[in-house]
């Protein structure tokens, strides 16, 4: 993802990206998962100090409770997860509210995270955070398919990119 390189780089943060090259169809708005993970990658940088580590990972898993071996039914599960300085608990309740930020004047808008909690709700999608302070944080999307009927390819993966747009290099 060519919007974060230059602060990948001043920050020297390290981004691991691992995206199922398998993943199910999703019918999915490009754009807006796009943006919902770059608001992600975003947040999480702006959380780290010099060195941290950002991991996004995308792949599927079939639900938990299968009506037989045929069920192929499942969820896209992406995950987002730094380093950084985590969410004190007194904010997560907060933290997907427009305008709600604590980044301070003039940082932040606050319509980052409620962005993407629209953009996968708008997929019939869920949203879960874990984080602790000093640790880092833990974002979970999961967004409902049909299986793994359908193959991914190189040219794009289901999530809407292919992997060079994340990472800035060319697989």
């Amino acid at each position: 993802m060519q919007a974060i390189q230059p602060k990948l780089k001043e920050k020297e943060v390290k981004l691991i990206v691992d995206i199922d090259s398998n993943l199910p169809a999703l019918m999915a708005y490009t754009e807006g998962l796009f943006q919902a993970h770059l608001n992600l990658l975003e947040n999480a940088l702006d959380s780290i100090d010099t060195g941290g580590l950002i991991t996004l990972t995308a792949k599927f898993q079939y639900r938990q409770v299968r009506l037989s071996a045929a069920d192929k039914r499942g969820e896209i599960k992406v995950v987002v997860r730094d380093t950084g300085r985590g969410i004190p608990s007194q904010d997560l309740k907060r933290i997907f509210e427009p305008f709600y930020s604590t980044k301070g004047f003039g940082k932040g808008t606050g319509l980052g995270l409620a962005i993407v909690k629209r953009v996968v709700e708008e997929h019939r999608g869920s949203i879960a955070v874990e984080s602790r302070p000093g640790e880092g944080s833990c974002f979970t999307l999961l967004f409902p398919a049909e299986g793994l009927s359908a193959v991914g390819t190189n040219e794009k993966d289901t999530l809407g990119y292919n992997a060079s747009e994340l990472t800035g290099k060319d697989s």
